[in-house]
């Protein structure tokens, strides 16, 4: 899917890549503060994401490769208000440098 990496002048990576329909897509880190960011472009509208956010999109991406489909929305029960503050409170911690 993903072809040869391509660099941008300020050294980050680009992988462009067609999308079903055959609309012209890259991924690319972005270079704006507060990151690490990564652009995903789909056919010349953009979407900026953390590395929460892709973090968290993947696993919906994964789920949809391995099933065919997308996830049931999860449960708002008590269980899940913790679950969803511990990933907050851990999403906070600083990088561990890996």
């Amino acid at each position: 899917m993903f072809g040869e990496v391509k660099y941008t002048n300020s050294g980050h990576r680009v992988y462009n890549f067609e999308d079903q329909a055959g609309a012209q897509c890259s991924l690319q880190e972005a270079s704006i503060a507060g990151g690490p960011l990564v652009w995903v472009n789909l056919d010349g509208d953009r979407i900026l994401l953390s590395q929460s956010q892709a973090e968290r999109l993947s696993a919906y991406l994964a789920y949809f490769a391995n099933t065919g489909e997308l996830p049931d929305p999860p449960k708002k029960g008590p269980m899940n208000r913790l679950l969803d503050a511990i990933g907050r409170a851990y999403n906070s911690l600083p990088p561990s440098g890996k």
